[in-house]
């Protein structure tokens, strides 16, 4: 009938077979049949009926269920297996966690890696930090930072010394602020200080200096230098005062002039007189290795004269009392009839030293060279029987047989 019907407790309506209008209903559990499509439902009580009575096709008109790991990625977790919790630095030691990656999925644990310092094990898939080396980036040990911390504590500035972000220069260095008892060592200074200045009245000690520019005073001759500011201009000779100190002259006369050691004349010049316009060349080799003084003849020859030139006149004389007797030939005769050509000139008018030109030979031994440590004949004799001879090892000049055989090298003058 009309009117309002109120449930004061859960009731069933039985006896009404239909009723054409309803309100709002707000609450309870529909226990009828399916409604229909045409109804507003779907006329089906299953998912799969329902997506039929509505033609709805998984894939095209509605979303297939998704598969973790296929569909979408699983879920990643970091599973600790060393330290846990977070990083920590506690009595100059640092901990760090060790993590596993788990849950990846279609990613594998070679398809991972890590730039250094951080370490990766693409068999375990561990992760982690390694100490430094000396060849290796990585975590610093306490051990290192004591070491380092003690180094940096020991940095200082002093007198001379300064130390302004991180750079430490030196500036006038004197011996007052650098003494002996700092104990610098070669290896502190590193072979060169840059920068800075040494001032002191002394530096008694040195090593080898193999490069840079002396602008210090002139070296005396003492000190091994010339005690000259300038050198010579063309044609000047150095030449002593005999006091002490050396000077650059221009010979009188003018003309060429040569100095010891120079090539040439067929030899080499030991000696030199009138400002280098005069003196002696020598052989560069030995015209003999071992041959006797005379020709045979144990006679007086009178060759005794003695000084510069005086070897020539000596050789003639030899020569001319002992002759040709002895086909093996004598200490003149192959100084005079030995011969160089150089440079299209033949020079041919060489002799046997005197015991002065000999010695004199000899204090240029080194700078001539091609000398034995033997005993070379002078020209000059000592008596019918005995000649003088010069020791080109120690120096000394003595006397022996003329039937003796010795060493000879042949001069001439210019």
């Amino acid at each position: 009938t009309a009117g309002n019907i109120t449930a004061t407790a859960n009731t069933t309506l039985t006896s009404l077979s239909n009723l054409n209008t309803v309100g709002t209903i707000t609450s309870g559990i529909w226990s009828g049949t399916a409604v229909a499509v045409e109804k507003g439902g779907t006329g089906a009580t299953t998912a799969s009926a329902a997506r039929t009575n509505l033609g709805l096709v998984i894939g095209i008109n509605v979303q297939a269920p998704l598969v973790a790991g296929t569909d979408y990625l699983a879920p990643v977790s970091l599973t600790t297996t060393g330290a846990s919790g977070a990083s920590t630095f506690i009595s100059n030691t640092l901990n760090i966690p060790t993590y596993t990656l788990a849950g990846l999925g279609g990613i594998s644990l070679s398809g991972v890696s890590a730039t250094a310092p951080l370490s990766y094990n693409s068999g375990t898939g561990v992760f982690s930090i390694p100490i430094a080396t000396t060849s290796a980036n990585g975590y610093l040990s306490s051990t290192d930072w004591t070491t380092f911390n003690a180094k940096q504590t020991a940095l200082t500035a002093g007198s001379g010394i300064s130390i302004s972000a991180g750079t430490i220069s030196a500036t006038g260095l004197t011996t007052s602020n650098l003494s002996s008892t700092a104990g610098i060592t070669n290896a502190q200074l590193g072979g060169s200080i840059a920068s800075s200045k040494l001032v002191g009245t002394d530096i008694t000690t040195v090593g080898t200096i193999t490069s840079g520019t002396w602008n210090g005073t002139t070296l005396a001759i003492a000190k091994g230098g010339t005690g000259l500011i300038a050198a010579g201009t063309n044609g000047q000779v150095l030449t002593s005062t005999g006091s002490g100190t050396l000077i650059w002259t221009t010979p009188s006369g003018g003309g060429d002039v040569h100095t010891i050691g120079e090539t040439y004349g067929g030899g080499r010049v030991f000696y030199v007189y009138d400002n280098g316009k005069h003196g002696l060349i020598a052989a560069t080799s030995d015209q003999s290795t071992g041959i006797r003084w005379y020709g045979g003849s144990n006679t007086n020859t009178g060759a005794r004269a003695d000084g510069v030139g005086a070897g020539l006149k000596n050789t003639a004389i030899i020569i001319a009392n002992q002759g040709y007797t002895d086909a093996s030939g004598y200490a003149a005769t192959v100084c005079n009839e030995y011969s160089v050509t150089v440079d299209g000139v033949t020079y041919g008018d060489w002799y046997l030293p005197s015991k002065h030109e000999l010695n004199l030979l000899y204090l240029q031994k080194s700078v001539v060279g091609g000398f034995a440590n033997a005993s070379y004949w002078s020209s000059r004799e000592f008596d019918a029987n005995i000649a003088w001879l010069q020791d080109f090892y120690g120096g000394s000049q003595i006397t022996s047989y003329k039937v003796y055989t010795a060493y000879v090298r042949a001069i001439r003058a210019f």
